[in-house]
């Protein structure tokens, strides 16, 4: 009652004096000073939030408000806008008695008597904070896609480049004895091209949900074949011991996925071993209690059958204080300019995607040892064994990249293949209106016309022949409805090098001669 009258006294015009109970029983903060600033009121709705009651700022300044957190400035403008007669309204930060920072909308007017002069000036002040916090996180997450957009583009290029360099030094080291005085030099160039490849497929992925494209894999030959390509990337400081356990089911998994899983966590091995050491890659079949697992946990670990892919290594180990931010994008213990701090990111967003998980065990100083846990599911079997051999067939080679094209051209001559190629899909129809073929591989995204329409084409004109698609996008971006209008084909990720493209090119043909849908 007492701020009732309190209010009364102070706006003395008959208009305002029905609005004195409103201003004293609402919700947004409210203060009124006299014409030259000093504040003779406020509100319970500003004690509530700034901090301060009357006693603490009857007489003083309305800067008090700005908590010296305004932009120089600004209390001037505002000053000069509403003698001039005219209201201003923003959003402002304050600072509270505690001295806690918050966000203010702030509507300031002049109150005139019956004459228009002014008496007195008032403000309401609403708190934003919350407004202000979910609006800065839409700007973050906004900034992130934009930014993932842009890497994604950038990357998409280096992908088209790397191929053109890997296909080709690959080509270069086939039937080159070891001796050649080029050969190691050749060697450090694939090298650096897959950790570059490397690179560009975790870029590719940054921001996205993983969506992996599942089969079976005999889990043995996997890695077998992962072995080759890791004996370029490892020095010889660094000694190597395999340990795979026989007789292991079929995985249903993303075979593009689980390479990179392994690749990423052995270079990730190498790098904290730079004086050399042990290294150790296993793989075997386990039952999961989630309680009696070892190390640090991320992930969500359910009891079940596993299969669990393990590196360890003697190398430099991981701080304690590091363990939880370990798979976080961008973070990385390595020095500076040794590491992007993608690769353990991208391994956890993969190996999520197949329902499991990681766990991790190390001390600072003693190394470190990964252990990656896959789902097994019951009933499941593993393709039937290839054996087509190349020769046997004619290819259809589309792509617009000219240096991506004539890998392919080449990397198939190389094997015995006959080899058409277009630079798009209007001179791929032409040449096909010619030639017949057994294999059609072609990219999604090409001039005059693409992918998608030319395998739409081919398959109403030619149903027998069978489709590569190349795509320069990681498999999380694929648009689920491109994937499901162009059917059950394989598709082959850039940067790719010789030994992937004729591994597709096998088991397509391996599924044309079966009869069966090849899909990877």
């Amino acid at each position: 009652e007492d701020l009732v009258e309190e209010v009364g006294y102070i706006i003395g015009q008959p208009g305002l004096l029905a609005y004195k109970e409103a201003l004293v029983q609402m919700n947004d903060a409210a203060v009124i000073s006299d014409v030259n600033g000093k504040i003779l009121f406020v509100n319970p709705a500003f004690t509530a939030l700034t901090g301060y009651t009357l006693e603490d700022v009857r007489g003083r300044s309305p800067r008090l408000l700005a908590g010296g957190v305004w932009p120089p400035g600004l209390y001037k403008r505002m000053w000069s806008t509403v003698q001039r007669g005219n209201p201003w309204r923003g959003v402002v930060r304050g600072r509270t008695k505690e001295g806690r920072l918050y966000h203010q909308e702030m509507s300031l007017a002049p109150v005139k008597d019956g004459r228009g002069k002014i008496t007195h000036l008032m403000a309401v002040l609403r708190d934003v904070t919350g407004e202000k916090a979910l609006e800065e996180r839409l700007f973050q997450v906004q900034r992130r896609e934009s930014v993932a957009c842009l890497v994604s583009g950038v990357a998409h290029e280096f992908c088209n480049m790397l191929t053109g360099i890997l296909g080709y030094t690959q080509l270069l080291l086939l039937g080159r004895d070891r001796k050649d005085p080029d050969y190691e030099k050749l060697c450090l160039i694939e090298t650096q091209t897959l950790r570059a490849a490397e690179v560009a497929r975790n870029l590719l992925s940054l921001g996205q949900e993983e969506i992996p494209e599942r089969r079976p894999l005999a889990v043995k030959d996997e890695l077998l074949e992962l072995r080759r390509l890791l004996e370029h990337l490892l020095p010889e400081r660094i000694r190597v011991r395999w340990s795979i356990e026989e007789d292991l089911p079929p995985l249903v998994a993303d075979p593009l996925h689980l390479r990179q899983i392994i690749l990423n966590l052995v270079l990730n091995a190498r790098d904290a071993m730079p004086r050399g050491g042990e290294l150790e890659v296993g793989v075997h079949r386990e039952r999961v209690r989630p309680g009696l697992l070892r190390g640090y946990v991320q992930g969500d670990p359910l009891p079940g059958e596993y299969v669990v892919f393990s590196v360890l290594d003697t190398g430099v180990g991981i701080p304690a204080q590091a363990l939880s931010k370990i798979f976080e994008p961008f973070f990385t213990t390595k020095p500076k300019g040794k590491g992007t701090g993608l690769g353990l990111a991208a391994v956890q967003r993969m190996v999520r995607a197949h329902g499991g998980f990681i766990s991790l065990e190390s001390r600072d100083g003693e190394g470190a040892t990964f252990r990656v846990f896959l789902p097994l599911m019951e009933g499941v079997s593993g393709h039937e064994e290839r054996g087509v051999l190349a020769e046997r067939c004619s290819v259809m080679v589309v792509e617009d990249e000219d240096l991506v094209r004539k890998v392919l051209v080449d990397a198939l001559k190389l094997q015995g293949c006959r080899v058409l190629d277009a630079a798009n899909g209007e001179e791929a129809l032409e040449k096909l209106e010619q030639e017949e073929v057994d294999l059609l591989v072609t990219d999604l995204v090409m001039p005059k016309m693409g992918g998608e329409e030319l395998v739409e084409r081919v398959r109403e004109r030619l149903p027998q022949v069978k489709v590569v698609v190349v795509s320069g996008y990681s498999s999380s971006e694929r648009d689920p409805g491109v994937r499901s209008r162009m059917g059950d084909h394989l598709f082959l990720y850039k940067p790719f090098g010789v030994w992937e493209i004729l591994k597709v090119v096998e088991e397509c043909l391996a599924s044309k001669e079966g009869g069966r849908d090849a899909h990877i």
